[in-house]
């Protein structure tokens, strides 16, 4: 059994008998018996109630049963005698306003609703709710738990974070559940799963865990509460929740839409999967926008800058309600946009998360027109920022010297990087720049005529790029290169917080954040953007260049170079077909489970006997795990996405101490590597630019220290770095911790 091929297969030795699981399918006659267990005008508790399957079923329950509703959600709604003024006073797309009119839309028909927030893996909280429940309608009949949300990632690249997001609706939630209604006498609790626990999807580790523990929980309560308790394990919804649309076609006019105000987008989709939602909101791109037109490499080729990603971050947040202040972390850039003249090229900005976090995602449609590729990932955290002290001008400017370089008239200063990129007028914003010791103040003004921008452009990015790229010479060394080799690209954000929009009239104070020198390919600056009175309106940490190797142009065919804003690195991103995955997904989603299909399931269910555990699919479970095998397979085949480590120069030495089983830990998750040792160069390993912008935003994160990239160049081994991490005052027991001195 060890030694056997790996496979979604439950197996068993008992008594010297093999047994193995298998699955058999059946058809419930359609004169099944009626729900009896609901009543018409019962009370029912449904987490995850106001949207996915979890609204589906809130719906039936109004329409069919005229139900009372206790529709628990995290978001907190304002006080009814509010809602006309919290309506009139936003957009219809903000996701609080969606939840009213969800609302109302089932109280016209027919339901009683108490929509309350919480977190249903709170017991206390939980138990609030639930006396609140029943101080209104006396009872509760029955509760649907539907609450859940999905991470989908390969288990090294997942967070503890992540994963705890998944187990604490599925897990934590069903045990508070249980503990508030075990000695209950309600008529049934319906515990919603998954057949994720049956087909092992690749990326779904601890979505798979959850649902199986869901389904277990369910068989361990039989006859073991005074309630019928049964966890449903759905198969996939079609046009329902994430899935139907992430596997949506990309004309999103096929789709439902919503509305959007600003003119970088044209559609919206919102869905809410359980406690998770996903927004996407869609656009094209074409060089009749001035942001594409004006930006453009020497060769005439057209690109979207790297700040007009954070433009299209920050409009996106702004259509969910997100105005400011927020923080973005770690944005990396993976793949250039690059537009044709005659071609527009379609975009989408995905969402994922709540309101308290965003994974973020810009992608842009590939060449073949069949697939989207991944340009941006980032995360954005909405949050009340402390308003940060002004910025005393005057001081920096005194600090910076008496040589500004100051431009004539109406024209604009221009900095060296145009010797390989065109900028059109709106980019023509340099008015003056003072250059320090690793300091600058940099005065910009956008042209009269452009100012009409702004109100649409919070993060404009013409004025952002020259404010956060105009100091290039505090690079040591970087005014004595040869012309040819200066082009410098972005590669990274550490952070950004935005406090309010950027103003037609600015100031730019640029530190180096980075030791070194040219030679190394790296820099990185810290800039904060003003007003001209010194108040802050964007911050940003630690914006990572990297020098590329002569000019650099747009990929002549269907092979694309990642790295947005040129990290220079070589794939075939634009050009990727559909993965197997991809097409299995859509494929799938066509044939899933329709709603009336789901409800009619339902109904079956409640209507009979209440097995421990009820699969409900459109397809046969069987075939989808053989499915997921064979997509398993064929991934690790093709992506070698975790292999053994490779005959190298160096012999293997193990990881010593807290430092270098730290870092070792996050070289294998980030190569794929099995078995890294601490003289193997990363580079030796696959690592990369874009690798290596991960492994330091993960470097900073785990040890509380920032190192430039540039250390990567001479010290490209784990022992290397270690040593950096350790310090001068090197502590043993600290060291045994991974502490640094």
């Amino acid at each position: 059994e060890l030694f056997a091929e790996p496979g979604s297969r439950v197996i068993a030795w008992r008594n010297g008998v093999r047994w193995e699981r298998h699955l058999a399918a059946f058809r419930q006659p359609a004169g099944a018996a009626p729900a009896q267990r609901l009543r018409q005008g019962g009370v029912y508790l449904l987490t995850g109630g106001l949207g996915g399957i979890g609204g589906v079923m809130a719906e039936w329950l109004a329409r069919e049963y005229r139900a009372k509703l206790v529709l628990v959600g995290r978001t907190p709604l304002p006080q009814r005698s509010d809602w006309d003024d919290w309506l009139d006073k936003h957009e219809a797309n903000d996701s609080i306003s969606q939840a009213i009119q969800k609302v109302r839309q089932l109280e016209k028909l027919g339901a009683t609703v108490l929509p309350v927030a919480a977190d249903v893996a709170v017991a206390e909280r939980m138990k609030e709710v639930v006396a609140e429940a029943r101080a209104a309608f006396k009872e509760i009949n029955g509760v649907f738990h539907a609450a859940g949300v999905t991470r989908d990632n390969l288990i090294q690249l997942k967070s503890p974070r992540d994963i705890e997001d998944v187990f604490s609706a599925k897990v934590y939630g069903t045990l508070v559940l249980d503990e508030i209604f075990r000695d209950t006498a309600l008529d049934f609790m319906v515990l919603f799963s998954s057949t994720s626990a049956y087909i092992a999807p690749t990326g779904q580790v601890d979505y798979v865990g959850a649902s199986a523990f869901v389904n277990a929980f369910a068989e361990s309560c039989r006859d073991q509460r005074k309630y019928p308790v049964t966890a449903v394990s759905w198969g996939i919804w079609k046009d329902v929740g994430m899935v139907g649309m992430l596997a949506a076609p990309t004309d999103a006019g096929q789709s439902e839409t919503l509305p959007v105000k600003s003119p970088h987008f044209e559609h919206r989709l919102s869905s809410r999967d359980g406690l998770a939602k996903l927004e996407l909101l869609t656009g094209k791109l074409s060089t009749t926008d001035w942001v594409i037109n004006e930006h453009r490499l020497g060769g005439g080729e057209a690109l979207l800058p790297g700040t007009g990603y954070l433009e299209l971050i920050r409009a996106a947040l702004a259509e969910l309600g997100n105005t400011g202040p927020w923080q973005l972390s770690n944005l990396v850039f993976e793949s250039p946009l690059f537009v044709n003249e005659d071609a527009p090229r379609a975009f989408r900005v995905s969402l994922r998360g709540d309101e308290q976090r965003w994974d973020v995602e810009v992608l842009a449609e590939s060449d073949n027109a069949d697939s989207f590729v991944r340009c941006v990932s980032a995360r954005v955290t909405p949050s009340t920022l402390a308003a940060p002290a002004l910025v005393a001008l005057a001081e920096v400017e005194a600090r910076c010297g008496d040589g500004a370089a100051v431009a004539a008239g109406a024209s604009a200063l221009r900095t060296r990087q145009e010797a390989h990129l065109k900028f059109g007028p709106r980019w023509r914003v340099l008015k003056r720049l003072n250059l320090g010791d690793k300091e600058a103040l940099a005065h910009l003004q956008l042209p009269a005529e452009f100012v009409g921008d702004l109100p649409t452009n919070g993060l404009h990015p013409g004025v952002l790029d020259i404010a956060t790229g105009c100091a290039m010479d505090l690079i040591p060394g970087y005014a004595d290169q040869e012309v040819v080799q200066n082009l410098w690209a972005p590669i990274s954000y550490r952070g950004l917080r935005y406090h309010a929009p950027i103003e037609a009239d600015i100031y730019s104070w640029i530190r180096l954040a980075s030791d070194g020198s040219v030679a190394s390919d790296f820099a990185a600056f810290d800039v904060t953007i003003t007003d001209v009175h010194g108040k802050v309106l964007v911050e940003v940490d630690r914006l990572t260049l990297r020098r590329l190797d002569g000019p650099w142009h747009a990929p002549k065919s269907e092979a694309a170079m990642a790295g947005s804003g040129g990290a220079g690195e070589p794939t075939a991103a634009r050009a990727k077909p559909l993965s197997p995955g991809e097409v299995a997904l859509r494929h799938n989603v066509s044939q899933g489970i329709t709603p009336a299909e789901g409800l009619q399931a339902l109904v079956r269910l409640l209507g009979g006997a209440m097995p421990a555990e009820l699969i409900v699919s459109s397809m046969k479970v069987s075939d989808l795990i053989a499915q997921a095998e064979s997509l398993t397979r064929a991934s690790a085949a093709s992506n070698d996405t975790r292999f053994s480590r490779p005959e190298l120069d160096s012999d293997f030495a193990p990881p010593r101490d807290g430092f270098e089983k730290g870092l070792a830990e996050l070289w294998g998750k980030l190569l794929g590597v099995e078995g890294v040792g601490i003289q193997d160069s990363f580079f030796d390993l696959g690592g990369h630019s874009l690798i290596a912008v991960r492994l330091f935003n993960e470097i900073a994160d785990k040890f509380d220290v920032d190192l430039p990239m540039s250390v990567l160049l001479q010290t490209p081994t784990i022992e290397g770095l270690a040593t950096l991490l350790r310090g001068d005052a090197y502590d043993e027991a600290a060291a045994a911790e991974g502490k640094p001195a």
